[in-house]
């Protein structure tokens, strides 16, 4: 079976076949009996092709509007050439996941702002015990930041109909986004750095007390680096055992449970990145 998105190109009533140009450059010939929808077929309307035997339409339904990012209009001049008058976003789809990053960002900011006063000891406690400071800190804050940018990236390249693996390691995402788009994040990330001077905290906790981890932050690739290191997104897919409170050089003793942000930096930072919003033609 194969499935193929398309448009309609031609739609005789009177004989009730018509034809549509799938994303493959194919052409699949149907009729009436393999149309779906209780509204006859239109030209120009967006369509998904279903082929049981992989080659023919078998079914044949309009694709919703959540899966179409954007509408362009395009006229040609008196030359012959293409004009585009238009090119916006539609509501929908892709759209939803920058809301529902900008609202992950929001409760990680909210929270920090609300605990950021809250002193984190000697989490030694855990052992026998629970320690709602660190665990808030170092895996829930942690974890709406990191799925906020995850979702962001992810967005961006939905919009741009870019394929990419499943995977919650957002150096492979930012490898996946287009070239001008990525240039921006950058200048977004350098700009940030020249003007205000932030400094990006992260600390960890264990045994005996809290340190400050020695981070490099001088670029964006190395913030996003550093997010991943850390754990922000692939944290909250962990079990708990592999964890540890106490300082270890093994790698099967990771500590990232109980790093966390101690910067408001991290928060502006976010609410700009996440304001950014490509241009379609930056797709192209």
């Amino acid at each position: 079976m194969k499935e193929v998105t398309g448009r309609i190109l031609a739609w005789d009533g009177d004989s009730q076949r018509g034809t549509i140009e799938g994303s493959d450059g194919a052409c699949y010939p149907f009729t009436s009996k393999e149309w779906t929808e209780q509204q006859l077929p239109e030209v120009e309307g967006g369509v998904l092709v279903i082929c049981q035997n992989g080659r023919d339409a078998s079914q044949v339904e309009y694709l919703g509007i959540e899966h179409i990012p954007f509408v362009k209009i395009t006229t040609h001049s008196e030359q012959g050439e293409a004009q585009t008058i238009e090119h916006r976003r539609l509501i929908g789809g892709p759209w939803r996941v920058r809301s529902d990053a900008l609202v992950w960002m929001a409760v990680a900011k909210g929270l920090h702002s609300q605990n950021s006063h809250v002193a984190i000891e000697d989490v030694s406690q855990l052992l026998q015990g629970e320690h709602p400071p660190i665990s808030l800190h170092g895996s829930v804050i942690k974890y709406c930041y990191g799925i906020s940018i995850e979702l962001y990236f992810k967005w961006i390249l939905m919009e741009a109909k870019t394929q990419y693996r499943k995977t919650h390691k957002l150096r492979q995402l930012i490898k996946k986004l287009p070239a001008p788009v990525l240039d921006k994040l950058t200048s977004i990330y350098s700009d940030y750095r020249d003007r205000c001077k932030p400094r990006f905290r992260v600390m960890e906790a264990h045994v005996h007390g809290v340190t400050e981890l020695d981070l490099d932050w001088s670029t964006f690739d190395k913030f996003i680096k550093n997010l991943d290191k850390q754990k922000f997104i692939a944290g909250r897919y962990a079990d708990p055992s592999g964890y540890s409170i106490f300082e270890s050089l093994s790698a099967k003793r990771s500590r990232e449970m109980n790093s966390y942000m101690a910067s408001d930096h991290f928060f502006v930072l976010g609410d700009r990145m996440l304001a950014y919003k490509p241009d379609p033609s930056d797709y192209e």
